[in-house]
């Protein structure tokens, strides 16, 4: 009776043992005094960059040949800017040196502004050189993303779909952290001219959320989750589970002959 209770009492030891593990903070907005912040920041809108793709359209009321000159219409133009897709003429890419190169107009240096400034300028140069008096332009992106990796419900690649997208929404998109994601530790890497910037969040401080450069999400943003404790305490577990397995097998059969040997 006494060797069979020590068996158990091995037995109970080596389960307890493999399933510890540290707790860790999983609750967002402690302190939830600083969460009103988050609603009364300033917005920061989306500035293009080197690589974006841009759709450019232009209409001018009652000038049905000016619409089309700048609207780029497939097949009423040759086309001879380098930086405009053959496959849809309205689409320009922003070259190496920030600029797009406009019909008529020529180049503009679009880098560092937001949509709607590039409108504005487009608006200010048609009237301003005598192309028509009224005119509307709209412009819109496309192909611009941000990817999510680590410990999220579903890491991938996403597009940004709206102007303001912020950290919590990006990390709605992938789905939200698993139980094991590092809350206090977000990782953003952001492409800044021509450094790599890392920017962290700790998602249970509100206060931190909306005062970080990195709450509104900017086109290529990787963010990251990286694991916590708990996650990397099991991953060992369970690299060791057959060793752990084996080495109690064999403390238990070198305890039980102990006892025969003994009694």
């Amino acid at each position: 009776m006494k060797k069979n209770g020590i068996l158990i009492l091995m037995l109970i030891t080596v389960i307890a043992l493999s399933g510890c593990k540290t707790p860790e903070n999983i609750t967002y907005f402690k302190d939830t005094d600083s969460i009103s912040a988050i609603l009364t920041r300033d917005v920061e809108p989306l500035k293009f960059k080197v690589g974006d793709k841009l759709n450019i359209l232009v209409k001018a009321q009652g000038e049905d040949a000016l619409s089309r000159v700048f609207g780029i219409l497939p097949g009423e133009m040759n086309y001879t800017q380098s930086n405009v897709d053959p496959r849809n003429p309205q689409v320009y890419t922003v070259d190496s040196n920030g600029n797009v190169d406009f019909p008529t107009i020529g180049l503009i240096h679009v880098a560092g502004m937001t949509r709607v400034q590039l409108a504005e300028t487009l608006k200010k140069k048609i009237i301003e050189e005598g192309y028509a008096k009224d005119v509307a332009v709209n412009v819109s992106t496309l192909e611009m993303n941000f990817s999510v990796m680590g410990e999220v419900a579903h890491p991938g690649r996403f597009e940004i779909i709206k102007d303001h997208l912020t950290i919590l929404d990006a990390l709605a998109d992938a789905g939200d952290l698993t139980i094991y994601g590092k809350r206090e530790n977000i990782k953003i890497l952001r492409q800044e001219n021509d450094h790599r910037k890392v920017y962290t969040i700790n998602l249970t401080d509100a206060g931190n959320i909306v005062s970080s450069p990195a709450y509104y999400i900017q086109q290529d943003d990787v963010i990251y989750v990286e694991p916590n404790k708990a996650k990397a305490q099991n991953s060992e577990i369970g690299s060791m589970t057959t060793l752990w397995i084996s080495l109690t097998s064999i403390g238990i059969s070198l305890v039980s002959l102990m006892f025969n040997i003994l009694k």
